[in-house]
């Protein structure tokens, strides 16, 4: 007989294992006693084996997309102003294809025509401009182009350690602008500075973090931070 009870116990503790396994939402064991259609599920819990609501099948469902925008605002065209240096070419003329500064007066020297205003425009406003003068008196359909060799300098004040006059880098912001003129003072508010910049609409004193972005001409002020 020993061999048949052997059998019988390994036979029922295969259909227990088969059956149940360990609940981790109830902290004990269950097992599911599928009749038909329906399934029973019952929880064993400190040797007592209570009835457990049968748990529903999970509906997985396709993530919803969402479009995010990262729209920028956008910056005004970049104006003419003294200190920039342009580059100028005039097809078929070499003596008027040069490098050109937009002096104090926010004006251009150009051979045959003499001054040129520049200031408060653009670079394509400006070829209109030499362009329209040009075919006036001198050139008959004159192709112009402008472009911008160098962007004129921007100014650091205040609490930095090396004050003064630097060229201007592409996609600066004022924590640049502190690192190129060497750092701030010991005495210096660092969340933010302001900005002093010449637009169309005139004269504007901005504030900015130090992400704020820098724009050729513009003047910077680190102030003295207060305790």
């Amino acid at each position: 007989m020993q061999p048949i009870v052997r059998g019988f116990v390994l036979a029922l503790a295969l259909a227990l294992t088969g059956c149940s396994h360990l609940d981790a939402g109830t902290g004990g064991w269950y097992g599911r006693l599928v009749g038909g259609e329906a399934t029973t599920v019952v929880s064993r819990k400190d040797d007592d084996w209570q009835p457990v609501a049968a748990r529903p099948e999970r509906e997985w469902s396709r993530p919803k997309v969402v479009e995010v925008s990262y729209d920028r605002p956008v910056e005004a065209a970049y104006t003419l102003d003294t200190g920039d240096t342009l580059r100028i070419f005039v097809y078929g003329q070499q003596n008027l294809s040069r490098l050109y500064t937009v002096d104090a007066r926010g004006s251009i020297m150009v051979p045959l025509l003499g001054s040129v205003s520049a200031r408060g425009l653009t670079t394509s406003e400006l070829a209109a401009r030499i362009r329209a003068r040009l075919g006036s008196q001198y050139v008959r359909d004159p192709h112009v182009t402008v472009d911008i060799h160098e962007n004129r300098p921007f100014f650091i004040l205040g609490e930095i350690r090396q004050p003064g006059k630097y060229p201007y880098v592409h996609g600066m912001t004022i924590e640049m602008a502190v690192a190129i003129a060497g750092g701030y003072t010991p005495r210096a508010s660092e969340r933010h500075a302001r900005v002093s910049r010449m637009g169309t609409d005139g004269h504007q004193m901005l504030e900015g973090q130090p992400s704020f972005l820098v724009r050729p001409g513009d003047t910077i002020t680190i102030q003295e931070r207060f305790f």
